[in-house]
């Protein structure tokens, strides 16, 4: 089974040579040009999820330097089935476009067995016909603001504020027939607690600066955030702090929960801040989840600015909760607006508590993000 990750479509007979992972030092010194490469996906040292597509591009780029017409690597992993490497690949998906995608043909074929070099040995030249992956471009918008501070100093730092606007459209049906996923909680109730924040912080400035982001296709993998954390508006060393919000929805009403608290100095602040509207706030109970990476904020965590995530109350992934994650009931007569009002007023107030203090925040010692901090701010 072959999957065509990117590139042209291709059609002939071409030789095939295995160059073992296709990286520089396995390229050197060969006569690849009108050649396809045969490759083994990822590197010794590197074969997470996200290193076999990273590396995969990485080779495409050496491949067609060395004068190679395509690359086909082995999947070769039996840890990752290659049924969900198909369902997840072989679709319609969004990806940002960096203005060098690839026209060389890149393709991934099943070889869990590790029969493919051996054919390859036998019959070095083959026949191909493989169809080009199809790109449409598609304009997708951030939604940004910024009010100013009132101190003439701390004006010139910023707390960034922000949610994804997206969600995920018409899917499948429900019992009832509904396909419209409305995303109520995820994250209509996060566009709300930032919008609700423009219009308080446009009457009632902070002494630093408000930075105001809705971004969007977090649903297709952070894109919006991550764009902006690569070409941003406002130098990050002036972003301070990035209170996010996102959120699969809630099942107690009597917390909310900080995805991140115990990782930066702010946290007694918003702390204070939700305890002021009768509520707790709680860390992240199901960090095996790995939620703080998962979401819009990690975009700025990874430049070094701490960033927790503020989610309506839960305390476990439980039926409560996948009744409406990603599903067409997600919609605003399900909500109890009486809480989410409480989480939105927690929201503004915890922003507040942290535009107004007197000290930054910092990363909690020894934090996997704390170096990048020092980096970022100039800390020794």
């Amino acid at each position: 089974t072959l999957l065509v990750i990117s590139g042209n479509s291709i059609k002939g007979n071409y030789e095939m040579v295995d160059v073992g992972f296709g990286l520089a030092s396995d390229l050197e010194g060969k006569d690849l040009k009108g050649k396809i490469l045969v490759t083994n996906v990822g590197a010794p040292d590197r074969m997470s999820p996200a290193d076999l597509f990273s590396l995969g591009n990485e080779k495409a780029k050496l491949a067609k330097e060395a004068g190679a017409i395509g690359v086909v690597e082995r999947f070769n992993i039996p840890s990752v089935p290659w049924p969900l490497i198909v369902n997840y690949l072989n679709r319609t998906q969004l990806v940002m476009d960096s203005g060098e995608s690839s026209e060389l043909p890149y393709i991934w074929i099943e070889d869990v067995k590790n029969q493919v070099k051996e054919v390859v040995a036998a019959n070095p030249t083959i026949e191909m016909a493989v169809s080009g992956k199809q790109n449409k471009s598609i304009d997708g918008k951030n939604v940004l603001a910024v009010i100013e501070g009132t101190d003439k100093n701390l004006k010139n730092e910023y707390i960034l504020l922000s949610a994804h606007y997206d969600h995920v459209g018409v899917g499948r049906p429900d019992a009832a027939g509904d396909s419209i996923y409305n995303g109520a909680r995820d994250n209509a109730v996060g566009t709300v607690a930032v919008l609700n924040a423009a219009k308080y912080f446009a009457a009632n400035p902070p002494k630093r600066s408000v930075l105001l982001a809705l971004w969007t296709a977090e649903e297709k993998g952070l894109l919006g955030s991550a764009y902006f954390a690569e070409h941003p508006l406002i130098p990050l060393d002036k972003i301070i702090y990035n209170l996010n919000i996102d959120g699969a929805g809630y099942n107690d009403t009597s917390v909310i929960t900080v995805i991140g608290l115990g990782r930066n100095s702010a946290d007694p602040l918003v702390s204070e801040a939700v305890s002021e509207y009768g509520l707790k706030a709680i860390a992240d109970p199901a960090p095996e989840q790995g939620l703080y990476d998962r979401s819009d904020n990690v975009s700025f965590a990874k430049k070094g600015i701490p960033a927790p995530t503020f989610s309506l109350g839960f305390t476990a992934f439980d039926d409560e909760i996948n009744k409406y994650y990603h599903k067409a009931g997600d919609q605003i007569d399900s909500l109890d607006l009486d809480y989410v009002s409480k989480f939105w007023k927690a929201y503004i107030l915890s922003a507040e508590k942290i535009a107004n203090a007197a000290t930054k925040p910092v990363w909690t010692a020894g934090d996997k993000y704390e170096e990048a901090g020092k980096k970022l701010y100039g800390i020794q």
